[in-house]
């Protein structure tokens, strides 16, 4: 079976000073169809959100958390010549904590909450490039702010590039390699390098990480979709999250203009369903390894505590035109 896909071009939510890619898509289908579809209808927009509630969870030193984040995203690309696109988007994303009382982080600070809202945007800006009918080029700069509600805005600015090419590799088979680079707050810049995959084990079931809709956090990592009807699939998946951000200057004067991080391995299901071009989906999971860090306003780390595995519920729609 022969899935035709169109060009997509997203870097979502790169989030904190590392800017990690959260869904980068290089989708293809055959040269002729593609081009003409894109040249025929000029540009595509594409508009999404969401928001996903981590539930209570303890910290394995004592205190608990839990985290409701929000997420959204525009973006257009437009076609100028054969085989050449230019993108441009802008991803949101919001970051609630709700700190318990006797907190790792928080007693190293004097018994305060490490941190409370936490907000990151990204600006993009790219283009795609078909090579030929089998290879295809994106390259893709962006500048992000990274910060607590308060912090100095000219404190929290980050940015970077993404470069990949995607080769297909067969009719049901799209394998690409990449590479971001981006700078952090008080720390050394980051590299990370990202595998591109979209195959077709057989019918009805993909190993993809280039599937998941609009502003939902899924990159880097993968998942196993399922195809259950030609609207509706179900998908089991997983990603290293990562994000750095400054905090404001309130509170204790240790934290004050300080650093905090947040990394983790959540794990999910998802279930999708697409009716023209609406799309929605909704995910459960746990978040695994998380890991929260505190660092003063030179960037050296006051504190560090891991958390038990927490829940995850999330929701996400999606549009384009």
């Amino acid at each position: 079976m022969r899935r035709d896909h169109v060009i997509v071009i997203s870097l979502l939510s790169l989030t904190a000073s590392a800017a990690l890619a959260q869904d980068t898509n290089i989708i293809e289908r055959p040269i002729d169809q593609q081009e003409a579809a894109a040249i025929g209808r000029g540009s595509t927009f594409l508009v999404g959100g969401g928001v996903v509630w981590q539930a209570p969870a303890t910290f394995t030193g004592g205190g608990d958390l839990s985290i409701l984040r929000a997420y959204g995203a525009v973006d257009v690309s437009t076609p100028v010549d054969r085989g050449m696109a230019v993108s441009a988007g802008i991803e949101w994303d919001g970051n609630w904590y709700d700190f318990g009382t006797g907190t790792p982080l928080g007693n190293a600070i004097g018994g305060a909450d490490p941190w409370d809202t936490i907000v990151n945007a990204t600006v993009n800006l790219g283009t795609t490039i078909r090579v030929d009918s089998d290879w295809t080029v994106l390259l893709q700069g962006f500048a992000s702010t990274n910060g607590e509600d308060g912090a100095d805005f000219s404190d929290t600015i980050t940015g970077g590039g993404f470069g990949a090419f995607s080769y297909r590799m067969g009719p049901d088979f799209n394998l690409g390699l990449g590479i971001i680079g981006s700078s952090r707050i008080e720390d050394d810049p980051l590299i990370v390098p990202v595998i591109l995959i979209d195959w077709e084990l057989e019918q009805g079931i993909r190993l993809s990480n280039v599937d998941a809709p609009q502003a939902f956090p899924t990159g880097p990592g993968i998942e196993l979709v399922f195809d259950v009807s030609k609207e509706c699939h179900v998908a089991f998946g997983g990603r290293w999250s990562y994000q750095r951000f400054r905090l404001d200057d309130a509170g204790p004067a240790a934290r004050s203009d300080g650093v905090g991080e947040d990394q983790s391995i959540p794990l999910w299901v998802r279930s999708g369903w697409r009716r023209g071009a609406a799309r929605m989906d909704v995910v459960f999971g746990f978040n695994a390894m998380q890991e929260l860090t505190i660092s003063d306003s030179s960037g050296d780390q006051l504190a560090a505590a891991d958390m038990n595995p927490a829940i995850l519920l999330g929701a996400f729609f999606s549009v384009d035109f």
